[in-house]
């Protein structure tokens, strides 16, 4: 056998993994049928695992050296239909794990796990809902990616990319989405001549000195210095001026069989790649002289190392690690670190084709720029902030502990994972503190458990039941017997995911089926208000630990008639897929009828506004769930940790968690902060008395507060979605854009007159003005709207795409065919704005189309509990407030 000192990490752990691979689950063991559905049998191992464990690179049905583990031999994955695989679009028996998407070792061989929309920051994201397989777009690209000669989509859908049918796009949009890209779509360059904010512009008109219409440009075979100008016009006409060929370069090495070679050296008679140029000592020698002819290898070495080869050396003698071409100037004054790197752009994320941003200068204000109602505020933003020195306060390790004394060093061993304390009675005897996952009197034994992670959201008509009002969930693990064993009670937060253990008991040993109950309470200072319930089912509860992922939302909870409950009333489940009912017992009864009486009956806790809860019939001291700002077995204690607090604008403290004395202030509508100090942005919204002829009033709207984000650019995000009902006509209406002090660019009315129409209206096309002081470093200073009053008037409104598309053949093509088509619906139409599935798209002053993606129609309605043919609309928008709205029909 090897010495350990001799394997490398893998061989370790690969013979670690082989050691342990028979601790899974024994055929012997009984299994139900429900947990059979979830499991794999090894049948050389002869033993079980999760099917979730299938092809994750770990060989789990390992049987002896000679034979292959077949969890990981398996062809095709996807007939198990997994939730955590992604199935390849172009590959109909790939299907890969959710956790490798874009690996490019493990990720889809067709890339088509790599097609996604904008940054994955937060749960609402659409690249994070396309992470967890909650949103597959029926676009794999954005509106401005379509017919710009580069291909995003490497296969296509429904016989389409985004680079056929193109005959109808219209030249225009060529050069407007292809203008200052960062790449030359042009032979001579123009679409980037005078691009403001980049290191090629300041390389340009800084350091070469060039006019707008010249390229900057190193001359070949110069006496002197080849630091020059080139004229648009003798770019790009087949005769070379430029070392390397720079101003030929959508000829000269355009179809170099290796796309990242674009620069010509003329020692070598061929292409290579312009980052080797000035970087390393034995290539292309001559374009080296015309363009660094101070270069030397020698310099640079002692200081980044012997073995170090990419480097860049100045003018001025300093080294550039890495060799630049990071689109920072660092070499002072001319900048040569960072001259010719755009025609590296396949290469340098600093350099790559860049997404141009979605303008609103294309578009006119509404309301106009010029109405009163408007209300400005000065945000002051520095353009070039000047850089903080270090200093030695700053450089200290926050996160570093004072020094540990030996003795204490040397027993930080002994409570395992817990933490030693010393009591003081009997004198310098040890004790150990222990997680909820470890016990015994060293933290030794690990505790058979039900770790939970979940996050909640609340419906938006109960998140308006009461401005003091907060939310605790008792969450407790119930036998089959419904014996309560764990218990854990949880202030709700909005936007956070809560995390905690429920612990099986250590004797008897348990057995049969458990589960997972939480109920919901509404608290105030005074009282107790039971809500609603969930029941979720323990997956494979004869394993030691488990663990419960739950995404659940808080709703106003059915009653039923199914039960005869004695003393309570018969409720379902909110979760409940089965139809599984229940009987909510009053105070002092339990049993699943409410028939037998308990503890609850001679408790004090509800005396004192909590609610009781027994964990048996004779349990001596039950659950008492109190009120806010009380604690204890029977809620006899007080406790304030609002004493200190003020809340500006009228809002509240209210008390929330004893175990760190936590509060929130609870603020008044239009306000928001830790203490309320913030004011929210408004907007007054007047809905129009022609929007609808028959009736005094609109049914269902919702007002999404929408932005644009420069990193993420052809992409609309919602910062608020809210909903009202029975809206008058040609009244104001106040809606606050909820934490937000600016509004965003655009906010828009989507208006349900019955279920079978539903259209969207353009409250708002907010341009936020820009000014220069250029007597102060200088700064921008952008006055950014936080009021305006608008009106929804039928010429806004936002049609849906067939409506203006004439010809019927193009409104059956699939939409990525259709897309491209799009400008017909603004030349053959006065309309503004219109939408499709996936897009909501503007008609600009030049009658252009141009389109962004909105995920307006959201899909995490599961389940569809409407009926007479009304229609579901499940909101979920960053502030986490969902609702469940029941549009009726006309009639109804």
């Amino acid at each position: 056998m090897a010495q350990l000192g001799e394997w490398d990490d893998y061989d370790f752990m690969h013979e670690v993994t082989h050691m342990f691979s028979g601790c899974s689950i024994s055929a012997a063991i009984k299994l139900t049928n429900s947990s059979l559905s979830n499991l794999f049998y090894c049948s050389g191992a002869k033993k079980f695992i999760s099917k979730y464990r299938l092809g994750d690179n770990i060989h789990d049905c390992f049987h002896n050296e000679t034979s292959h583990s077949e969890d990981e031999m398996l062809v095709d994955f996807c007939s198990f239909n997994l939730t955590n695989r992604f199935k390849c679009l172009n590959l109909t028996s790939q299907c890969v794990q959710r956790a490798m998407m874009m690996d490019k070792l493990y990720g889809c061989e067709d890339k088509s796990d790599t097609l996604h929309f904008g940054n994955c920051k937060t749960a609402l994201d659409l690249n994070c809902q396309f992470l967890r397989g909650v949103y597959s777009p029926p676009v794999h690209y954005l509106y401005r990616e379509n017919c710009n000669n580069v291909s995003k989509l490497l296969f296509a859908v429904d016989e389409e990319t985004d680079e056929t049918s193109c005959d109808e796009w219209p030249q225009s949009l060529h050069q407007r989405y292809q203008r200052c890209d960062g790449v030359w779509d042009f032979n001579d360059g123009r679409d980037e001549l005078n691009c403001s904010n980049s290191a090629v512009s300041y390389i340009t008109h800084d350091i070469f000195k060039c006019s707008k219409n010249e390229h900057y440009c190193i001359k070949r075979n110069t006496t002197g210095s080849g630091l020059s100008c080139l004229p648009v016009e003798q770019a790009g006409d087949n005769v070379t001026d430029c070392t390397g060929g720079t101003d030929e370069r959508t000829t000269v090495c355009a179809s170099a069989s290796n796309y990242q070679k674009r620069f010509f050296c003329l020692s070598q008679n061929g292409c290579i790649s312009v980052l080797l140029v000035c970087r390393q000592n034995s290539i292309c020698p001559t374009e080296r002289d015309d363009i660094c002819p101070w270069f030397s290898i020698n310099d640079c070495k002692p200081e980044l190392g012997e073995d170090s080869n990419v480097y860049f050396q100045c003018k001025n003698g300093t080294c550039i690690p890495e060799g630049g071409c990071n689109g920072v100037i660092e070499c002072y004054p001319y900048g040569e670190d960072e001259w010719l790197c755009d025609m590296a752009y396949e290469l340098k994320p600093a350099y790559s084709r860049k997404t141009l941003e979605f303008s609103l200068d294309i578009l006119d204000a509404y309301p106009p720029l010029s109405d009163p109602s408007r209300r400005m505020h000065h945000d002051i933003r520095m353009l070039h902030p000047l850089p903080l020195k270090a200093t030695a306060a700053t450089t200290k390790l926050l996160g570093s502990a004072p020094s540990t004394p030996a003795r204490e060093k040397h027993l930080s061993w002994y409570c395992n994972r817990g933490v030693q304390v010393i009591k003081r009675h009997p004198e310098g005897t040890r004790e150990c503190l222990c997680p909820p996952s470890y016990y015994g009197n060293r933290c030794q034994f690990q505790s058979e458990r039900v770790t939970v992670v979940f996050r909640m959201d609340t419906q938006a008509i109960l998140v308006g039941r009461q401005q003091q009002d907060a939310i605790k969930l008792l969450a407790i693990l119930v036998n089959e017997d419904n014996i309560i064993v764990s218990q854990e009670e949880i202030i709700h937060t909005r936007s956070v995911k809560h995390f905690f253990y429920l612990k099986y008991p250590q004797l008897p040993p348990k057995r049969g089926n458990w589960f997972v109950r939480l109920n919901a309470y509404s608290v105030t200072t005074s009282q107790v208000y039971f809500l609603a319930s969930w029941l979720f089912d323990v997956p494979f509860s004869f394993l030691p630990v488990n663990r419960l992922a739950l995404d659940f939302t808080l709703t106003e909870q059915e009653t039923c008639q199914t039960l005869h409950c004695v003393h309570g009333s018969c409720r379902k489940y909110l979760n409940s897929r089965r139809q599984r009912d229940y009987c909510h017992c009053r105070n002092g009864w339990s049993g699943q009828l409410c028939n037998i009486s308990n503890t609850c009956l001679t408790s004090k806790c509800v005396d004192r506004g909590g609610e009781c809860v027994s964990r048996y019939p004779s349990d001596p001291w039950p659950i008492c769930v109190c009120a806010l700002g009380r604690l204890g077995i029977d809620c006899h204690a007080k406790f304030n940790p609002c004493g200190d607090v003020k809340c500006r604008n009228g809002g509240t403290c209210i008390p929330l968690d004893e175990r760190s004395l936590r509060f929130v202030c609870s603020c008044r509508q239009g306000y928001y902060g830790l203490r309320c100090e913030s004011i929210s942005a408004r907007v007054t919204v007047r809905f129009a008395s022609d929007l609808i002829q028959t009736k005094k009033a609109i049914p269902v709207a919702i007002v999404h507060f929408a932005e644009l984000k420069g990193e993420t650019p052809g992409v609309l995000f919602v910062q608020n979605r809210f909903i009202y009902k029975k809206v008058s006509l040609n009244k104001h209406v106040a809606i606050f854009n909820d934490n937000h002090e600016y509004l965003p660019d655009f906010v828009l009315a989507q208006i349900f007159f019955h279920p079978g129409h539903v259209d969207y209206y353009l409250a708002a096309i907010i341009k936020h003005q820009t000014t220069f002081n250029y007597y102060t470093n200088p700064p921008v200073i952008r006055h950014r709207l936080t009021n305006i009053t608008t009106s929804v008037i039928p010429s806004n409104r936002c049609p849906d795409v067939n409506e203006l598309l004439d010809n019927q053949t193009i409104r059956e093509f699939p939409l990525m065919k259709k897309v491209k088509f799009y400008q017909h619906a603004c030349r053959l139409s006065q309309t503004k704005c219109f939408v499709d599935e996936v897009h909501l798209c503007f008609c600009d002053r030049d009658r252009a189309a141009d389109c962004l993606v909105f995920q307006h129609e959201p899909t995490t309605c599961l389940i569809d509990y409407c009926q007479n043919s009304g229609r579901k609309v499940h909101l979920v928008h960053h502030q986490i407030r969902a609702a469940m709205v029941r549009i009726l029909p006309a009639d109804g």
